[in-house]
């Protein structure tokens, strides 16, 4: 049986869109009084009803990484290949279902659309000006989403009687869509040995998964970014599907070079099935190396 109860929600740090939209809808069901923690949830979390999770699992426990009635929502850690907010609303039917549906396309396939008046722009403004502040950036995206349910206008078409802070964020986040597009100039391009296509891109922006979605759209097959502020690094396949990048092997290289340059054993790579990322303390491999392991085992 579904809890009607909720002691925690649980998504993954630094939120995108559909952990915002996740944490939005479960706080409308469960109170906005609940807490919200940005982890990676432990197996006690997944078998607590209590504790709604989304968008963010465990490895190992793919079996109950979606499972409605644990109130866990994840896509990653699971044999879901639906978005956390379509998987939520699917159960609890909590936010405008055009809402979701462009959540999901945002999430799944990077959403594609010509405007830049957009949620997914002014997301994009909320994480750059709120970047390191997880929770920041889930009550601001959730007041966007709020503001998007009352006012009936489409996510796509955010236009009109926005608030003074909502044009903030879509002026930033199509700033930022700008200056990654400029990046992209610098793009590099090489072949792997199974024949897949890779882009290489330096970028100064915190926001990872615009920046690949931007590569994608180029024709690039797995996007590896780096951004040198924080000194980390960011691998990803194109969309979802049968491809897996972390069962290939590559962690286990990344990770055998960095503790062999001396990095502590208990930092490494990680991350899910289609996407995986540096240590959160800073990688200590160049980009040549993380690139000449991608060209061998990807």
């Amino acid at each position: 049986m579904i809890a009607k109860n909720a002691t925690l929600i649980i998504t993954h740090s630094a939120p995108d869109l559909d952990a915002i939209g996740f944490v939005y809808s479960a706080r409308k069901v469960f109170s906005f009084e609940v807490p919200v923690e940005c982890k990676t949830p432990t197996r006690e979390d997944l078998h607590d009803s209590n504790v709604i999770v989304g968008d963010i699992g465990l490895q190992g426990y793919e079996d109950i990484g979606h499972n409605p009635a644990l109130n866990n929502f994840d896509h990653h850690f699971s044999r879901a290949d639906r978005s956390a907010t379509f998987l939520f609303n699917n159960t609890y039917h909590a936010l405008r279902q055009d809402i979701v549906d462009y959540i999901e396309d945002v999430d799944l396939h990077g959403g594609n659309e010509k405007s830049d008046t957009t949620l997914k722009v002014a997301t994009i403004g909320i994480r750059v000006l709120h970047d390191g502040e997880d929770l920041v950036i889930l009550a601001e995206g959730g007041r966007l989403l709020k503001w998007l349910e009352e006012t009936a206008h489409e996510p796509g078409k955010m236009s009109g009687t926005l608030t003074e802070t909502a044009q903030g964020y879509l002026k930033t986040g199509q700033e930022e869509v700008r200056l990654i597009r400029e990046e992209l100039k610098t793009m590099r391009r090489f072949t792997t040995s199974k024949g897949r296509t890779v882009g290489y891109l330096k970028t100064r922006s915190p926001v990872f998964s615009v920046a690949k979605e931007e590569m994608f759209a180029l024709g690039i097959d797995i996007a590896v970014v780096y951004n040198p502020v924080k000194n980390r690094y960011s691998i990803a396949r194109k969309a979802l599907g049968a491809e897996r990048i972390n069962l290939e092997g590559i962690i286990e290289a990344l990770n055998a070079a960095e503790w062999h340059r001396g990095l502590p054993r208990d930092q490494h790579w990680g991350g899910h099935e289609d996407r995986i990322g540096s240590p959160r303390s800073g990688s200590i491999l160049s980009a040549d190396e993380v690139l000449n392991i991608v060209k061998a085992t990807l």
